[in-house]
Formats: structure tokens, sequence, C-alpha cells
């Protein structure tokens, strides 16, 4: 109807202003009418007719345009009610849509009201339009549809109140709750079903230890993965021809069958290359790593592309070197390669700007970094800055960017940008037992600190202060540390401790006093994943109260005061991507000390200790660790020589007292032990940990692990049986909590304890970490 008032207005307007032989006309006056929330001026403003305005017919045409775009009116007029020599008289009628006064829900018992009213975005006064009741009707569907309830009936209406209020009705019929119960496959006769569902990610079938909702987007993400491993197994044309969707009678499951076209097997022919003048075929071929005769795999095609030929000019500068592979069928089943290379031109580096360090100095990322402005671009050597950086572990991200300079291109920027984290950690608790009377500790960790800035930080260096007081226990250290010395990759350092304990719960009283002084350098050869470090060590030790089972194992010759200076070479590689939670690389360091001898002292020996840790990404983000520590202590001037207790390998436990962890088992008490239960220690130590590490959060860093170790330490060295280790399996969590650190908990069941009566009997032990890995 009003589509007709519309055309008769414009038609009168038309005639008034053709039949006066005017092309345009002067506006004297607007009014409007039927308006009750939109105020006057602002219709006027937006339909842009305005007294004084010299109009045509177009203007009208474009007035009403400009109205129902507001998409709050529900019927639009433009009359002339007066006209003079000085131009004509407008009304403008409106008349509005009502407006939401409130939303009346039901029939959603599965999703809170709040949630679907959050969805919507809905308020009180608002126009809805009918387009706006098609997009509230397809939100909450998409809703149900996460939560599995894919046949939920959704009914969306307007209730009118008066002319200018209305209520929105949703009524909601849930239905059931769908799972996929069955998945099959048709006309594959390679691969069987088993497969092709395992190529599937998301969508599963229904099991008793896991749901099977089903997701539109994310069923067709998994279509593309079913014809990805096609792929990978040679057959190059496979597709999807077809799929349907079916439900039972009870709309409770769901089944789908899915048709491939599966097409022959391919296998690579014939390798060539065209317009490469840097790298001969050899070497490209080497790279490439792909032979004549093998399974054409298009997931391993495109990886030894990408990450290996692209990376080889990238590594020389050729960042825009430009690889095209062309597949050439020659039969049925075989594919020739020809790679058309366009290797442009080197390309340095001009700028280096780093983003977002709000804390760290960025002396401090700069000094990691492997390339310099001026430099030829390498890849390799950005990766292996990145990684540098993320090794500091003050940063939760850090994002690299190659940055092309407008008219230049023959140098890029490169940008970095980062974002700080919490690395300061401090530890304060207190308490009391009847046993140790009250205890507590005191600690603070500066992990990035500055003696020139000591409120602010931000120079990477390190700060510890750890005070532990109890009635049997006492200790206090204090440690600084400068990893850049002189601006070079040198480390400087130096460490104070006092430490007193004993009581009825050791084997005897201890006092040790002493400090150390630390060297280290990062080294280029043979590559720059190695650093040595080197520590200068001297102890004041004093026995008392030592127990007659203690000295019957190591003589009275432990009992006195003993002076110790001892020199300590670590030689790390450490190649792990990050600090936390490590999915690829390795840490392997080889400590070698000796202890008196020309260093003057009473305590004459040699200690040895190898550590190799590895870490391999597997499928579903699963992280594979495995953990080997080996080592021998060997004493000289047998006659005249005194050990530390605290030197001797101990082991079990969770490793936060002066014994290695051996989870599953009671603190030190794997390997010797006195007539009276209390640890001994041995010469010689071999321990063994493979663990299976799965993320569940990265910021804070949560993972969660399970477990198979084995160790155990001897009193002599030709006692060493490598194959006689105490078992234990079990699981675990880390979380990493800013300014506390890793703290986690684990369950170990050691096979190999014995009760009184010196029979096996497995037991659960629950061990608690503190700023441990």
């Amino acid at each position: 109807m009003a589509y007709r008032y519309l055309l008769f207005i414009l038609f009168f307007i038309s005639f008034y202003i053709s039949s006066a032989q005017v092309q345009s006309t002067k506006i004297s006056s607007v009014v409007v009418e039927g308006n009750v929330s939109s105020s006057a001026s602002t219709i006027r403003l937006n339909s842009g007719l305005l007294p004084g305005k010299e109009i045509t017919i177009d203007d009208i045409q474009q007035a009403i345009k400009n109205l129902w775009a507001l998409q709050i009116f529900s019927d639009i007029k433009i009359f002339v009610i007066n006209q003079t020599v000085d131009g004509v008289d407008l009304k403008i009628f409106v008349k509005e849509c009502p407006r939401l006064q409130k939303v009346e829900l039901s029939g959603n018992d599965e999703i809170d009201t709040d949630d679907i009213e959050k969805e919507i975005s809905v308020y009180k006064g608002m126009v809805l339009t009918d387009y706006k009741l098609f997009k509230i009707h397809k939100l909450i569907k998409n809703l149900y549809k996460e939560e599995g309830y894919l046949l939920a009936e959704i009914n969306v209406e307007k209730v009118p109140l008066d002319s200018s209020r209305m209520n929105l009705r949703i009524d909601i019929n849930e239905g059931e709750k769908v799972q996929v119960e069955k998945i099959t496959f048709h006309d594959n006769k390679s691969i069987d079903d088993d497969d092709l569902r395992d190529s599937m990610e998301d969508i599963k079938e229904d099991r008793w230890w896991r749901s099977a909702d089903f997701d539109q987007k994310k069923y067709e993400q998994d279509q593309e993965r079913i014809t990805a491993y096609y792929r990978e197994k040679g057959y190059r044309d496979a597709e999807i021809v077809r799929d349907s969707i079916s439900y039972s009678e009870d709309k409770k499951d769901m089944y789908i069958d899915i048709w491939v076209y599966e097409g022959n097997k391919y296998y690579f022919g014939d390798i060539s290359f065209s317009g490469n003048t840097i790298f001969k075929d050899e070497v490209l071929k080497y790279e490439l790593d792909i032979n004549k005769g093998d399974v054409y795999d298009q997931k391993m095609f495109d990886q030894a592309v990408r990450e290996r030929l692209q990376k080889l000019y990238w590594n020389q500068g050729y960042l825009f070197a430009n690889i095209q592979p062309q597949e050439m069928p020659v039969s049925k089943d075989t594919l020739n390669m020809i790679f058309n290379i366009t290797e442009g031109h080197v390309v340095h580096v001009k700028e280096i700007n780093i983003t977002g360090n709000s804390k760290t100095h960025e002396k401090v990322i700069r000094r990691e970094f492997k390339l310099n402005p001026g430099d030829v671009f390498n890849s390799a050597r950005l990766e292996r800055s990145v990684q540098g950086i993320h090794m500091l572990n003050y940063f939760s991200n850090i994002v690299p960017d190659v940055q092309m300079i407008e008219g230049d291109d023959k140098n890029v920027n490169l940008e970095v940008r980062v974002e700080e984290k919490s690395t300061d950690m401090a530890n304060m608790s207190a308490g009391y037992s009847q046993r140790d009377g009250m205890i507590g500790s005191v600690g603070l960790t500066f992990n990035n600190f500055s003696l020139a800035h000591p409120f602010s930080g931000g120079d990477g260096q390190k700060l510890v202060f750890d005070w532990q007081f109890g009635k049997y226990y006492r200790s206090l250290s204090l440690s600084f540390t400068e990893p850049w010395l002189f601006n070079t990759p040198t480390l400087g350092g130096f460490s104070v401790f006092n430490t007193r304990y004993g009581g009825r719960i050791y084997s005897y009283n201890s006092h040790r006093s002493g400090g150390t002084i630390h060297i280290g350098r990062r080294f280029y050869w043979p590559d720059n994943f190695f650093r040595g470090d080197w520590i200068l060590g001297y102890t004041k030790t004093s026995y008392t109260n030592v127990s007659e089972s203690l000295l019957e194992v190591w003589g009275a010759g432990q009992y006195r005061d003993i002076e110790q200076i001892s020199l300590t070479q670590v030689i790390t590689r450490d190649s792990r991507d990050q600090p936390e939670f490590p999915t690829r690389g390795s840490v392997h360091s080889l400590s070698t000390e000796l202890s008196g001898g020309p260093l003057g002292g009473q305590s004459h020996y040699f200690k040895t200790i190898f550590k190799s840790d590895w870490y391999v990404l597997l499928p579903l983000k699963f992280v594979l660790v495995s953990k080997n520590m080996y080592g021998f202590l060997n004493t000289f001037k047998p006659s005249s020589t005194t050990i530390l207790f605290n030197e001797y390998f101990y082991l079990g436990g969770s490793g936060l007292t002066y014994s290695e962890a051996l989870r599953g088992y009671d603190d030190a008490r794997v390997g010797p032990v006195t007539s009276d239960g209390y640890p001994v220690g041995g010469k010689s130590l071999v321990k063994n940990t493979i663990e299976l590490r799965f993320p569940i959060a990265p910021n804070p860093t949560i993972f969660g692990l399970f477990f198979i170790e084995g160790g155990n330490c001897w009193r002599e060295i030709d006692e060493t049986d490598p194959f006689n280790l105490k078992r234990s399996y079990g699981t675990g969590i880390r979380l990493f909590m800013p300014m506390i650190g890793i703290i986690g908990i684990d369950f170990g069941y050691g096979f190999d304890r014995f009760n009184a009566a010196g029979e096996r009997k497995g037991e659960w032990e629950i061990h608690f970490q503190f700023g441990r890995f």
C-alpha cells in the first residue's frame, strides 16, 4: 500500500514540476508527522530535504531511499502541502516499526537463557526487521548444532502489544542430542574403512570413552583430510563423489555414508630442474629426497618443496626465489616432475625492529640475533634467533615478520613482536609441626634483573635469594648471574651459602658454608647450541653426631672438619625450541668435577655426570621425552681423602632434596642404606626415563604426562649393573604459575619396593614438584 502512495506522490510532484516547466524548486519548509521515538530533526537530516535547498524529483526519490535504509519505518510518504513563488512546503509522514519490549524464551533446557540472549544480541527498544528475525533463528540453530542438537526446531515470531511496542517470542523444541553412530565408506577398494575413519580428526563414531558430536564445518574439513590421506598414499586423483546423512527413527543416532573415487596409484618418475644456476641439480635432488619409483605422496612432496628446496634458497639470501613444480603424466601410474625455478637476486636485511618489550631492554633481545642489519637474509639464522629469544623465557609469544620495503627489492626489514610475561618468582611459607617446630621458607628469584635498574629490571641478569628454616634444617643462599659480561657472550656470576641440618631425622649433623665463582661462554663450534661453564667452589664442612651405622659404612675418617676446593667444567648443547614445554630438540651435558689434588683441601676425587634428554613431537601434539643420566665418582689419594656425604649419589623421591628424582620410591632410599635405614649414597648412578607429555593449556603452560623410569645407585663403581634398576611408572601434571614457577604432582608406582620381610611389594607414592621441569 505504501508503494502505491509513493508512486502517486512521485507522479504528482513530477507532473507539477514538468507542467510548470521548472527543472528544480526550492524547499520553503519541511514538517514531519507520525514519528514517536525518532526526532523530526533526525528524520529531516537523514532524508536530505532541508529548507532552502534546491531539489528535483531525483532528490525526493533519494530521500525516501535514505529513510528506508534506516530500517526503523514501516511506511514513508512525502507530500507537497503548499506551493508559492518562493518554493514548496513538504510534509514527511512516517510510520515507525514497533520496538522490542522483552524476549519470551521457552523450551531451552540444555542451553542457558543468558547464553542464548548473549548470542542473539537483542536489547529493549531495538527495531526487529524480518532480516533480524531470520538471523536470530540462524544463530540459535547454530548454537544448538554446536551442542549436538542438530534437529532442534526454532520458532521466532513477533507478538504485537500496541502500535509502537512488541515482544519477541522464541519457542524451542530441542529434540534429542544426535551422535554419529556409524561412518560407512563406499567404493574404496585400496584403503579400508578403518584407515579412512582414522584420517578424520574431528568427526568420530560414538564410543563409550568419547562423545561423537557432529559439526558441519568440521565434517567438511574432515572430507578434505580424507582426500589428502588418499594423496599421501599415491592416489592423486582421489575425490569424494557424494555423501549422505541419515538418522535413526528416534533421531538420536546419525549415519554418514561417503562414496569415494580412488583412481590410479601414482609413482614419481624422472625429476628434473630448469632455471637453477646457484645450486646444481645434484644438490637440489639431494635436498628434495625423492627418488624415481617412490610412491606419490602429496604431503611429503609439498613439505619437501616448501621446507627444503625453498629454504635452501632462503638460507642463501634468495628470498624471492620462486619454485614451481610441474607434473607431467607419462603413463597411467607415473608422473615426471619438472621444477621451474626463478632464482631472483640476493636480499639483505636493512633494519631489525623490536616491539612489545615493555620490560626487557632491547639489547637483551638483539644479542640473541644471529642476523644483523646489512647481513644477507638467512631463514635458518632467523629461526635460530627466534629460538634463542624463546629460550630466554621472558616472553609468552614471539612473532617474527619479514617486511617488504616499497620501491626497494634488494632489502627487507625484520620486525619481531614480543609479549612480555612474568618471569620473577617468589615463595613465602610458614608452619608448625611437633617434629620440626616452626618451619618455613622465603625465596625470591629475579630472572630478568638489572643491577643498574633494580626496581624495573630488564637486563637479563639473575638474582636469587633463598632462606629455609626449621628445627632440623636451616639454609641461606644468595647468587647473582650476568649472562653477558662486558657485552660479550660470557657469563659471570657468584654464589654464597650457609647450611645447617641434623637431628633425629638425619644420620648426622652438618654445617656447610662456602661459595662459588662461575664463568661461562657460548661456543660457535661445533655449532652455536654449545656452551661451556667453569665453576670454582670452596666449601668448609663440619660433621657431628654421626650415627654408628653410617660410620660402619664409610669409616671414622669422615667425622672431622673438611675444606674442599673444586673446579667443575660443564659442556652443554641445548637445542630445545622452548624452555617450558619443549616439543623438539635435545639437551646434552657433560659435567666433570675435580676436587682436591693440585687444588688443595682434604677431599680428593673426580666426578663425572652425563645427561642426555631428547624431545620428539608426535601426532596430536604429544611429545615423547627421553631423559638419561649416568654418574661416576672416583677417589684418589685414598689414605688422606674425605668425601663429603652430599657429594655421593642419592636416588629416589621427587628430587627436591639432595637426591635425584625416581618417582614411586621414598626420598634418597634407592641404593645403599645403613642397617637402620639411613641412605649412604653411592659412587655410581644410572637413571633412564621415558615420558609422554601432552599440552593442556598454552598460557599459562599446563601439561600432563605419563612416565616409566628406572634407576639405581651403587656403593662402589665395580658394583654397577645398568640392567638392575628399580622400576616405576605413573602419571603427573605440571603447571607454570607466574611468581611461583613450575609446580606439579606425580603419582608413581614403584615395582621394586621391599617390605620388612624382604618381599617385593609395589606401592604408590605421591610426589610434589616445585620449580622443576
